[in-house]
């Protein structure tokens, strides 16, 4: 009796000690990847001098560009240049090379295909400085050879002579504290998730606590104003805050001629790309809305968004604005309103849907949806809604089996309207409304009711609101002529699916990676392209999965009416992409980001599935959600490093 006891304990211990050890090495695997990122990371700290650029010129034979600068830092680890690739059809080489007073210090040889993709690139020098403030020294950028098809910043100096912009770097914040941070943020991770674990809560809690703590971390690795369109977005959000459903312009004809007349200093004096640190959110969290002065401020790219895409955003910074009149405080209250808008729809859609509970729940964790979510962008929502109507449609056609109820229609209208609202590409998801019963409602007549209204909704709003948004369309890129390249699909659509097969093999790769979050931020920070695939990898194997569905046998029309909602939006996203944003003429399209087709990968999967599926509500792949969330994590410590670069 007593060695039975024993034995038992003994197992028991054993146990334990495995989790132990599972926690220990998915700790230390953290660490070692989150060394491994920092390895070439700089985490430049506090930039005291720089000169942005005013233009650029391009970089040929015989030109030659200075910049004599007296060090204001101790150390100097190199220096940044405003380099830009200008055509992707030459290599020619240039060298750039740092003096201190009149003594070679470093010479870097340098081409096109060494420039980064981002607003600087950076020149290390092999061995840092120190004791150099006060020290005069000079940065050359000569020796072209041929065409390089590079562009160098720069600033118009005395008698028009054109000189070079820069940054100086110093390094003052060590890595150890940063992978301190890092360190911390993994072990609490892993305390919560063995809590987690063993309680065996439900997947939509689960979903919800990771969901909570990545978005804490990200509001630190991202600050205000830091990813794409950022200023626009919350421009247009304040305007909706304000009772304003549509922009005016001011007489121009580019993206910054439609906005509208605010009170001055609403948003921070740097320019859209520059890098913005959390020093730079220190230093400006005390600025505020200047009343006795006004201004126009421009965001047609984000005019053309109809005011409901913005619903959360302007909630919360109209909350936030009865206690302050601080723009960054407005800003950080419509990205709390947007993080919990896009959290309570996916919770609810997890909560509700009749299959794929964990696969929907590891969506709403991708990084880059975690970005989206935790920014001023509307694209959260719109994803959102997304998985929201498929959710409703599956819901209706194998769960109730009842007439729907009033809130439930009034559901059902509150998604579609907000849905064609959000993009014009996602309008083709409204078409799953046939895949409701005719059952559900109280009879044949009233079914075709609803129809007639839905459908009467549907064009209405989408059209109504792409006439109102028409008059914000102009020259985006140069070289695009929208008429003209619509005209050219109706006249001959197979040199244009060509021009389709030609994108997707030359960008196809690149869909993939950024769909799960290769670049964020400006979509300048590039992440380690091995934490985006182990993500997508992820997905692939939630998917193999039999156990993330309930009994549920979907259809042959379920199944094609999900497919071909994605075949239709999945065309729709190139040949608008193509009209607004690719030269005619040009034999690739451009513009197309992975991330627009996040919203494809629910009804997607659905429809190739198996079409039987195994009981599993409470089978939670809880090493899959733990490798999501450490690799949100090691994401995350790649953009707080970022953000912890100061510039000025």
């Amino acid at each position: 009796m007593n060695n039975t006891k024993k034995s038992r304990k003994t197992f028991r211990m054993s146990e334990d000690l495995k989790d132990i050890l599972k926690c220990v090495l998915i700790w230390g695997t953290i660490l070692i990847f989150a060394s491994y990122l920092l390895a070439d990371a700089e985490i430049l700290g506090n930039v005291k001098q720089q000169e942005r650029p005013e233009t650029s010129v391009m970089i040929g034979a015989g030109s030659k560009l200075e910049k004599d600068f007296i060090c204001q830092t101790s150390r100097l680890s190199g220096v940044e240049l405003f380099l830009s690739t200008e055509s992707a059809s030459v290599t020619g080489t240039f060298r750039v090379t740092i003096y201190q007073d009149k003594e070679e210090i470093q010479s870097w040889q340098v081409n096109r295909l060494t420039i980064s993709t981002g607003d600087t690139t950076y020149f290390r020098l092999d061995q840092r400085l120190s004791d150099c403030k006060d020290q005069k020294f000079r940065i050359v950028l000569d020796g072209a050879e041929g065409d390089t098809g590079v562009a160098a910043g720069v600033t118009g100096g005395e008698n028009g002579i054109q000189i070079l912009a820069y940054r100086s770097i110093s390094r003052p914040f060590p890595k150890a504290l940063v992978l301190m941070v890092i360190a911390a943020a993994a072990a609490v991770m892993l305390v919560i998730f063995t809590f987690l674990k063993k309680k065996k809560i439900r997947t939509e809690v689960l979903f919800a606590i990771v969901y909570l703590f990545m978005s804490i971390s990200t509001l630190a690795a991202i600050p205000a104003f830091n990813s794409p369109d950022e200023y626009s977005h919350f421009l247009r959000s304040y305007e909706v805050s304000r009772g304003y459903l549509t922009s005016e312009g001011n007489g121009g004809n580019d993206l910054f001629s439609y906005g509208r007349t605010f009170d001055s200093g609403l948003i921070p004096d740097f320019s859209s790309k520059e890098h913005v640190s959390l020093w730079d959110i220190g230093g400006k969290i005390n600025q505020h809305i200047n009343t006795e002065k006004t201004q126009f401020y421009g965001f047609g790219n984000t005019a053309l968004y109809a005011p409901t895409s913005y619903l959360p955003q302007a909630v919360g910074i109209r909350i936030a604005d009865f206690f302050t009149d601080r723009p960054f405080v407005l800003a950080y209250g419509g990205r709390i309103a947007n993080m919990l808008c896009f959290g309570l729809i996916f919770f609810l859609a997890i909560h509700f849907t009749p299959v794929g509970k964990n696969f929907i729940a590891l969506l709403g964790l991708v990084p880059i949806n975690i970005q989206s979510a935790n920014s001023m962008s509307a694209d959260a929502l719109a994803l959102a809604l997304t998985v929201a109507m498929v959710v409703f449609v599956l819901y209706m056609r194998y769960r109730e089996k009842k007439v729907m109820r009033k809130w439930q229609l009034g559901l059902m209208y509150i998604l579609t309207g907000f849905l064609c609202l959000c993009k014009v590409v996602y309008m083709p998801f409204c078409l799953l409304l046939f895949l409701i019963p005719k059952e559900r409602f109280r009879s044949r007549k009233n079914y075709w009711f609803h129809v007639v209204c839905a459908g009467a909704m549907i064009l209405i709003l989408s059209f109504g609101w792409l006439a109102i948004a028409s008059r914000y369309l102009c020259e985006s890129q140069p070289g695009v002529d929208t008429a003209a390249q619509l005209t050219g699909i109706l006249k001959n659509p197979v040199a244009f699916v060509f021009t389709f097969v030609r994108s997707l093999d030359a960008f196809g790769t690149a869909y993939l990676t950024e769909m799960m979050g290769s670049n964020l931020g400006w979509l300048n920070i590039p992440v380690c392209n091995l934490l985006a695939v182990g993500y997508l990898l992820i997905l692939v194997l939630q998917v193999s999965r039999n156990n993330d569905m309930s009994e549920i046998h979907l259809d042959l029309p379920a199944k094609v009416a999900l497919g071909g909602v994605c075949v239709l939006v999945f065309g729709l996203t190139f040949v608008t992409l193509y009209g607004q944003w690719t030269a005619y003429g040009y034999d690739k399209i451009l513009g197309v980001q992975g991330r627009y087709f996040l919203p494809l990968l629910l009804p997607l999967i659905l429809a190739l599935k198996p079409k039987k599926f195994a009981a599993g509500e409470d089978g939670t792949p809880w090493g899959l959600f733990l490798g999501a969330w450490s690799i949100d994590l090691c994401v995350y410590a790649t953009l707080f490093v970022q953000a912890l670069c100061q510039y000025r």
